[in-house]
């Protein structure tokens, strides 16, 4: 009997949205899309949109799609991937609580992963949290660099350019070529293993970039008090070191300022304001890149300040209280600090370590 089977009724099922680019999908949903005669019937009835701006996958547990038994039900675990290729806009985000409320039948975990380029930013991150209550995290991806995609430690489930990953690469263990496939496309299947390592990533994520930052922040800021055998520096000194100095390769100061929300309202500031720091964020998107990994924080921090019982809003209150700590120390013009000091250091750890420990769902 597979793990699925045994595990099937005590599984809470997990619905993974992934909107997307997707080049099954022959309908690129837009709000001016909508305002054509011939698609304002998906206003009425969404569902006629099935196979044109969305599909369902669902997950098996198989190895091989060609030798599947005849009854696939027992491989089944209830688990499903929604596809679709809905761009931001008003009209259109209707649409997408329509189709979460649709498969919210059985009280699911629902992730919804947007992918930048279909107008996504942070600030929608809060909307769709907000608005649409049955999602429990949304995550932004973008350019290659998330574990959504398949080349990204070679256990996603998506390629560059708008399918599921397929393709033959070589097996280390088997030492031979082999044939990868995500999904069976004809039948509208999405194989396990590669769902379940991807959900867990993005199950932990939050408190693994947040571990990362927190060690570089700890370990490397305190290195350059012990290094000097000093215990306080100005804080001019402190920052310039962390940004121009051996931690810069690390891009630590734009990660720091990331968490903090530098970055978030850019479109409002002058040119000459928001140049530099768009550059920034084309040196961490660069390094992203080569570390195939996703460091940003707009999504983590939009996610973190959204929790409402009165459990999860203990992680929002560890939220705030780290932002205290931290900008006082690492931005160049917040407060009357002038000074930083080992104290602050540990301080600042302790902070982390107090949000990490309350993030619900996160054991790592």
């Amino acid at each position: 009997m597979n793990s699925i089977t045994k595990n099937k009724k005590k599984a809470k099922q997990r619905i993974m949205i992934i909107d997307w680019k997707w080049k099954s999908l022959p309908l690129k949903l837009n709000d001016k899309v909508l305002e054509k005669p011939e698609n304002q019937q998906y206003l009425q009835d969404f569902t006629l949109g099935k196979g044109k701006f969305y599909n369902v996958y669902e997950v098996i547990d198989t190895k091989d799609f060609k030798k599947l038994p005849e009854d696939i039900e027992p491989l089944k675990n209830g688990d499903l991937v929604i596809t679709t290729w809905i761009f931001n806009g008003e009209k259109t985000i209707d649409i997408l609580e329509q189709i979460v409320k649709k498969y919210n039948k059985n009280n699911p975990e629902i992730y919804l992963l947007l992918h930048r380029g279909e107008d996504f930013e942070h600030e929608d991150v809060k909307i769709l949290l907000n608005r649409i209550k049955p999602i429990d995290k949304i995550f932004l991806f973008a350019y290659g660099r998330d574990h959504l995609y398949y080349r990204t430690k070679n256990i996603g489930l998506i390629n560059d350019v708008g399918d599921f990953h397929k393709g033959w690469e070589f097996d280390e263990e088997l030492e031979k070529e082999v044939f990868i496939q995500v999904a069976n496309e004809e039948r509208k299947l999405v194989k396990y293993e590669y769902f379940d390592r991807v959900w867990n990533y993005y199950r932990l994520e939050f408190k693994r970039k947040l571990s990362q930052l927190e060690g570089l922040v700890f370990k490397e800021c305190m290195a350059l008090f012990i290094g000097s055998e000093i215990e306080a520096m100005p804080k001019e000194a402190f920052i310039f070191k962390i940004e121009h100095g051996a931690l810069a390769k690390k891009h630590l100061y734009i990660r720091i300022k990331s968490l903090l929300g530098v970055y978030d309202n850019l479109k409002t500031l002058s040119f000459e304001a928001a140049e530099p720091l768009e550059k920034e964020l084309e040196i961490l998107a660069n390094y992203e890149k080569t570390m195939e990994t996703s460091l940003i924080f707009d999504d983590v921090r939009e996610n973190l300040e959204h929790y409402e019982n009165a459990k999860e809003k203990q992680v929002s209150h560890h939220f705030d209280q780290l932002i205290i700590k931290l900008k006082p120390i690492f931005l160049k013009n917040h407060g009357n600090k002038t000074t930083i000091t080992i104290k602050d250091m540990q301080e600042v750890s302790q902070a982390f370590k107090s949000l990490r420990n309350k993030i619900i769902g996160e054991n790592m």
